[in-house]
């Protein structure tokens, strides 16, 4: 999948979760599209990439693209990282929740692509139930679909009744 993709994937999952809550924090909801483009950091030409290039280009050479970064391992690690970052900082919890919400939209749209992902590295067949190809015109599509329904969750939150006086 491409980063727009992702992003709207992980926009998406995250904000199906805040709506859940009681009060939604909806400042949060950055930490969710960050974490949808972060496991494309193993490819210095990804949207990620181009934005660290150094480490970008050093995880691809020492594990590969759709490697590490694309498993659950992966997502452990990062996830260990962001934990002491936030600790550190004294800053909440649960962005690193949304991190990971957008990390595994991530990790489940390029599952569908016929590309797949290695979830379980160091193990690394590439698990893959090959629906999407991507840039093809079903990533279209895909992406279309999860915009209308991050549309319906923009609408839903900010409750267009009370403006429209429905």
């Amino acid at each position: 999948m491409n980063y727009k993709t992702h992003v709207l994937s992980g926009l998406l999952v995250g904000g199906i979760f805040l709506l859940k809550e009681a009060d939604p924090q909806i400042y949060l909801l950055p930490a969710s599209a960050v974490g949808a483009l972060i496991p494309d950091i193993d490819e210095p030409q990804s949207y990620a990439g181009r934005k660290i290039k150094v480490v970008s280009k050093m995880i691809k050479s020492v594990f590969g693209h759709r490697g590490i970064t694309h498993s659950f391992l992966g997502m452990g690690i990062i996830s260990l990282l962001i934990y002491f970052l936030l600790d550190y900082f004294n800053l909440s919890f649960k962005i690193l929740t949304m991190f990971n919400l957008g990390y595994l939209s991530h990790l489940l749209t390029d599952l569908i692509t016929k590309a797949g992902v290695p979830l379980l590295y160091p193990y690394k067949k590439k698990i893959r139930i090959p629906l999407i190809r991507t840039g093809g015109k079903l990533e279209f599509v895909f992406r279309t679909i999860v915009s209308a329904a991050l549309l319906f969750i923009a609408i839903e939150y900010l409750d267009i009744t009370h403006f429209t006086g429905l």
